[in-house]
């Protein structure tokens, strides 16, 4: 299967889905979490439809640069962008 349309088809699906939800959002609960260490009802559809941003933002970008964990590490790696 050709890549770009495997791509349409997932973000296609994606996007049914994340209307879905966004459609079904209950009015007055924001704050809303199934449980204490989940997200907030809000924040979640916040991070849901912010996600559709980065397949353009991957597509248009020459390379990203990863954070490490460590920022020694990270550091190292700003540095040698810098360098070029």
């Amino acid at each position: 299967m050709d890549t770009l349309k495997q791509l349409r088809e997932e973000l296609t699906e994606e996007h049914n889905t994340t209307k879905k939800f966004l459609n079904e959002f209950p009015e007055g609960k924001n704050d809303y979490a199934p449980h204490e260490k989940s997200m907030k009802l809000m924040h979640l559809a916040q991070h849901i439809t912010e996600v559709f941003g980065w397949a353009s933002f991957m597509l248009k970008t020459e390379f990203l640069i990863s954070l490490k964990a460590t920022s020694r590490l990270y550091m190292k790696t700003v540095s040698s962008y810098l360098m070029l």
